[in-house]
C-alpha cells in the first residue's frame, strides 16, 4: 500500500476526496486499499488540516497533485475524521479523536 500526504484548507480536499471515490469504485477487487483522512494541524488560521491517503499502487496516486509520498510509518494512528474506509481494518488501524 502507498500512502501519501498533503496539507488543506477548510474543505478544500473534496474533489480529491471524489477522485479517491471513483478509483475504489472503479477498483473493487482493490476497494479496501483505498483510505483517506484528516487529522486537525496548529496554524496560524483555522481550518487546517493533514490529509493522508492510501492507495494500493503507484498508478492509482496519479492524479493526486500535490500529494507526497510518505512512509507507512509516518501515518499518524490519531485521526480527526476517516473520510473513506475501504475495509474494516481501516478502524482498528486509526483511532478518532476528540474535535
Amino acid at each position: 500500500m502507498i500512502w501519501a500526504k498533503r496539507r488543506f484548507q477548510l474543505d478544500d480536499y473534496g474533489p480529491y476526496q471524489d477522485r479517491l471515490a471513483d478509483l475504489q469504485m472503479e477498483n473493487p477487487d482493490k476497494a479496501e486499499q483505498f483510505v483517506m483522512t484528516l487529522r486537525r494541524v496548529d496554524a496560524s488560521e483555522p481550518g487546517w488540516r493533514n490529509c493522508y491517503i492510501g492507495v494500493p499502487d503507484d498508478v492509482s496516486l496519479e492524479g493526486f497533485d500535490g500529494f507526497q509520498r510518505i512512509d507507512e510509518a509516518a501515518v499518524p494512528t490519531d485521526m480527526e475524521t476517516l473520510l473513506l474506509a475501504g475495509g474494516g481494518w481501516v478502524w482498528k488501524r486509526f483511532k478518532l479523536t476528540e474535535p
